[in-house]
C-alpha cells in the first residue's frame, strides 16, 4: 500500500469499500497481528497485544483510504475520537476485521465513521466512532478511481 501521508504504522492489510443504499460508504478492512511487528514486544511484555490506539488507527486508515477511493475531494483528516470501547484483546496470529460505515455528519463536509471490530474468530474486539474533516461525502458515480 502506498501512503500519501505519514503514519505511525501501516494499520491495514486490505480495504474494500462499497456504497450502501443511502449513499454511505460500507468499508471492511483487515489487519493481521504479527508477532514480529516491532511495536508488540513492548506492549505487555510476555503477553503482547495489539494496542487499542492502533485499533483506532486501523479504523482511521481504512476510512481514509475508502473516502479517497470513492470521492473527488481532498483527503480527510481525523478531527475527533468520539468513542472507543475495547472488549477483547487482539493477539499475535489474530486478524482484526474492522467493519465501518462512513457517512456525512454536517453541512461542511464532516464525516462520521462508526466501526465494529472483531477478531477473525468472530469475537467482538472493539467499537470505535470517529469524526473526519473534509469534503469526502460526494460520491464518485463511476465507483472507485
Amino acid at each position: 500500500m502506498t501512503l500519501d501521508h505519514a503514519v505511525p504504522l501501516v494499520a491495514v492489510d486490505d480495504v474494500r469499500a462499497t456504497r450502501g443504499p443511502a449513499g454511505e460508504l460500507v468499508v471492511t478492512a483487515t489487519k493481521r497481528i504479527e508477532a514480529l511487528d516491532p511495536y508488540l514486544p513492548g506492549h505487555y511484555p510476555g503477553r503482547p497485544i495489539y494496542p487499542g490506539v492502533f485499533v483506532i488507527e486501523t479504523v482511521y486508515q481504512a476510512a481514509r483510504q475508502a473516502v479517497a477511493q470513492w470521492s473527488d475531494s481532498a483527503p480527510v483528516a481525523l478531527t475527533a475520537v468520539r468513542s472507543a470501547r475495547f472488549s477483547a484483546a487482539l493477539l499475535p496470529g489474530d486478524v482484526l476485521v474492522a467493519r465501518c460505515v462512513v457517512f456525512p455528519a454536517g453541512a461542511s463536509g464532516e464525516l462520521l465513521v462508526k466501526a465494529r471490530c472483531q477478531r477473525d474468530d468472530g469475537t467482538a474486539a472493539a467499537t470505535v466512532v470517529l469524526e473526519l474533516a473534509g469534503q469526502g461525502n460526494r460520491a464518485n458515480p463511476d465507483g472507485p478511481r
